[in-house]
């Protein structure tokens, strides 16, 4: 077996800028070789891994001396040396702190498939270095293996769930048991999503409308998970258990704009001090492609978001470009708090061919274990650093939105949020005024920023990077969306053709 081969390409743009320290950030990888992240790679100068390379070739496990600058040993450890450019003269490279010879710990590599990623290089946000990663999994031999890969890539991932398992016999190999893993870590992210989405009064409304087929219709469990097919109707809604009488909950009404635009939201502080929300924006004039963007591109939060202070990308998983792990933090004006910070682990889902009709965002935090160091990892990342101490670290429950395009053209979307988060604040430091306000306040400003965003979308770095992506991810999802709009303009015509009176016959 093999395992891929990766080029890590890492550059820091010229001279140091204001507010940001000189002294090179402690880079982090994770993945593949697990140690690369545990030693830090503490650069010593500002060469070292500027414009640096490098390059670790396939490493072929039954050999001993598999590859340059990695040798396996008896044990199942292996030994490596790091070489790039960083330096005028070429050679290895000194500066990164991981001699030649060093020990990889941790690293299994009877794993084949085994894929790698970059994680953040310090704190997310303006502190970064630029980094850009380039990881390429060896292509599979088995074509179910590589369409189920490349329908995860597009987000389709109950159809590449459903393509992997029409095929068992894809599963006995090591890159089918390996992606089959994936998509259940997916599903079953998705599940308690839809599960959520499929409770919001707001969904039930929506779902009133479907057409009976769609209304009725049901689906097998993929890949071992039970995911819910469409959401419930009212008249299923009503048969749920009804919630206990006392509850703590209040009601906020976000006038967006002067032609009628409102939201709705609904938040409930639980006994257990988390916060629950619910909330539903119908038909805004913001195409979804666009709104897909503003989310994509974290690290431009602040442009679109009030109160943050930093947001950036903590680490990319691969093949699926929407999985991801995210950090924003903030500081709102709220008495005696210093600011938030959430983690949050992110993915996208395209659910558009089913009843659901739409774009799927799902957000949780991560489950941090002891394997990583100090800090714990996730998923083999290893935990960020604060980006402030005195910040409250926020606990993200969990987030699930649905946004279904709509209008002659795709030009306005209906959103549709379920959140519960844990602020770690009591319930005295936020009386019904300042949660009014706030949530106020956060909508209309982002609602406007949206809105002129729009309107100037190309010469916006939003814009920019919608047309130049380095993927096709946006290209894709934006025709997509465009078959998705065509196809319901086409249904409703024959839906309303065959409501229409037939003339009677004569006898």
């Amino acid at each position: 077996s093999r395992l891929p081969s990766a080029r890590i390409r890492v550059r820091r743009p010229g001279g140091p800028r204001r507010g940001v320290q000189t002294s090179p950030p402690r880079a982090r990888a994770s993945g593949f070789p697990a140690a690369m992240g545990q030693c830090g790679m503490p650069c010593q100068s500002q060469a070292g891994l500027a414009a640096g390379e490098l390059d670790v070739q396939p490493l072929d496990v039954r050999k001993r001396d598999a590859a340059p600058g990695l040798r396996l040993e008896s044990d199942g450890s292996a030994k490596w040396s790091l070489r790039g450019d960083g330096d005028d003269q070429g050679g290895e490279t000194p500066s990164t702190g991981l001699g030649s010879g060093q020990a990889i710990s941790n690293w299994n590599l009877s794993t084949p498939g085994a894929e790698s990623s970059m994680t953040d290089f310090g704190r997310a946000g303006e502190d970064d270095p630029a980094v850009e990663d380039s990881l390429d999994a060896s292509p599979s031999s088995d074509p179910v293996v590589r369409r189920a890969r490349d329908l995860l890539t597009q987000l389709r991932v109950c159809e590449a769930a459903e393509a992997l398992e029409r095929e068992g016999d894809a599963d006995d190999s090591c890159d089918g048991r390996a992606l089959r893993s994936e998509l259940q870590f997916h599903l079953e992210q998705l599940h308690w999503a839809l599960e959520k989405l499929s409770h919001h009064p707001g969904m039930q409304a929506l779902n009133a409308e479907l057409p009976a087929a769609d209304a009725g219709c049901l689906s097998q469990p993929l890949l071992g998970v039970s995911v819910p097919p469409r959401p419930l109707t009212p008249k299923e809604a009503e048969a749920l258990p009804k919630p206990p009488a006392k509850r703590d909950v209040m009601e906020v009404k976000i006038e967006l704009d002067d032609e009628g635009r409102a939201v709705d939201v609904v938040l409930e502080f639980l006994p257990n001090g988390t916060i629950s929300g619910q909330w539903l924006a119908k038909d805004l004039p913001i195409p979804l492609p666009y709104i897909l963007c503003m989310i994509q591109e974290v690290d431009l939060a602040a442009e679109l978001l009030p109160f943050v202070v930093s947001a950036g990308l903590v680490n990319q998983f691969s093949p699926n470009e929407a999985d991801r792990l995210v950090r924003v933090a903030s500081r709102p004006p709220i008495p005696f708090v210093a600011g938030f910070e959430a983690v949050a682990q992110r993915l996208g889902f395209d659910l558009l061919d089913t009843p659901w009709k739409g774009l799927c965002l799902v957000e949780c935090g991560p489950s941090w274990t002891a394997k990583g160091g100090e800090g714990g990892s996730w998923r083999g990342c290893p935990r960020p650093e604060p980006f402030n101490s005195s910040f409250k670290q926020v606990d993200v429950k969990s987030i699930a939105a649905l946004g279904r395009p709509g209008g002659e053209s795709g030009e306005l979307t209906t959103v549709v949020v379920s959140v519960t988060v844990d602020a770690k604040l009591p319930r005295s430091l936020l009386p019904q005024w300042l949660v009014s306000w706030l949530a106020k306040t956060i909508g209309r400003i982002i609602y406007q920023r949206a809105l002129e965003h729009v309107a100037k979308f190309d010469a916006t770095e939003h814009g920019k990077r919608f047309r130049n992506h380095s993927t096709s991810l946006y290209s894709d999802l934006h025709e997509r969306i465009k078959e998705f709009v065509d196809a319901e303009k086409l249904a409703s015509m024959g839906r309303g053709r065959e409501a229409e009176p037939q003339p009677s016959q004569p006898p």
